[in-house]
């Protein structure tokens, strides 16, 4: 199977579940479409698996329907097991990494400071 076919697949899937979780909640294309700014037939592309969902919508959608996005991609990722030690030891070190955006990062890249050391411009 090529990788597009694997994408046209789980966009297919993920379709499925929308139509499957909408009619758990009892509500129509439109009810849907609706709250979160698309017509009734965007929402029939989606569950068609005719359309991509993007993450932002998927975030409306779930919102909507009140669901968590795992609730979607959960089946994606249940599958995914640590595969050895490697793995565990990553997370582990992850947890101690700043992000770059961190203000802490920042002050210790010397970034978070530049605005006060700039001399005011002349007139």
């Amino acid at each position: 199977m090529t990788p597009r076919a694997r994408v046209e697949v789980i966009d297919k899937e993920i379709g499925q579940r929308l139509r499957e979780f909408r009619f758990a909640a009892g509500m129509t294309q439109q009810q849907l479409a609706t709250p979160i700014g698309v017509s009734s037939v965007q929402i029939q592309k989606y569950e068609r698996g005719e359309n991509r969902i993007a993450v932002a919508t998927l975030v409306h959608l779930c919102k909507a329907l009140n669901l968590s996005p795992m609730d979607f991609l959960g089946p994606y990722f249940e599958a995914m097991e640590p595969t050895d030690s490697a793995d565990s030891q990553t997370t582990e070190t992850a947890k101690h990494v700043e992000h770059p955006s961190s203000p802490q990062h920042k002050l210790r890249e010397g970034r978070g400071t530049r605005h006060w050391l700039k001399k005011p411009r002349r007139r």
